[in-house]
């Protein structure tokens, strides 16, 4: 019986995490753009909550996503983009389409010093 409740727990949480995927990443951007991570959520259903979830860099210690201000649950079928903690969003030079949720990371750098494509 044991056995069977830890294989269904297992499966439930494999299943929600399987559903945010990465959908774009920007890195090593230059001076006047922000780095960021944009998810999607591609459940039809399931609302997810990124509070706390954590994104790992291989050279430092994990980067905590908090709130921007609107909220840490990602809607089904929704679009979440994560910036870092200095960005002013009324400065951003990006522009946003759609109504993603904004989130950022607890520090002012992706990693120790920034995303970049290698090792």
């Amino acid at each position: 019986m044991r056995r069977i409740i830890v294989c269904i727990l297992f499966f439930i949480a494999s299943k929600i995490y399987a559903q945010v995927v990465f959908s774009e990443i920007m890195f090593y951007s230059s001076a006047n753009y922000s780095e960021f991570i944009e998810l999607y959520n591609t459940s039809n259903k399931d609302t997810i909550d990124l509070n706390k979830w954590l994104i790992l860099y291989h050279t430092s210690k994990p980067d905590t996503i908090i709130s921007a201000g609107f909220g840490t649950k990602l809607h089904p079928n929704q679009y979440a983009v994560i910036f870092p903690s200095n960005i002013d969003l009324n400065q951003n030079p990006y522009v946003i389409y759609g109504s993603p949720l904004i989130l950022k990371i607890n520090d002012n750098n992706f990693g120790s010093s920034g995303i970049a494509n290698t090792r």
